[in-house]
């Protein structure tokens, strides 16, 4: 059975986590022909509090400058 895990920041919408894991589940199953009930697909849905690129934590409101200079 694949496992497979996803992370992303928070902000996802129930419309939009239902769409990726029905379209992940099916490109896995038309791949490798293993029966959708057998593939397992984890979404987490983290705040930004909780992530940092480069040192830089997610939440600061001058992340997306500041990661990038590292």
């Amino acid at each position: 059975m694949p496992i497979i895990n996803i992370a992303a920041w928070e902000g996802t919408s129930d419309e939009q986590t239902q769409e990726l894991l029905t379209e992940v589940t099916e490109t896995v199953h038309r791949v490798t022909s293993i029966p959708r009930d057998k593939i397992l697909v984890l979404f987490h849905a983290n705040p930004v509090k909780y992530w940092a690129q480069g040192g830089v934590l997610a939440s600061d409101p001058d992340f997306l400058e500041k990661s990038r200079q590292r």
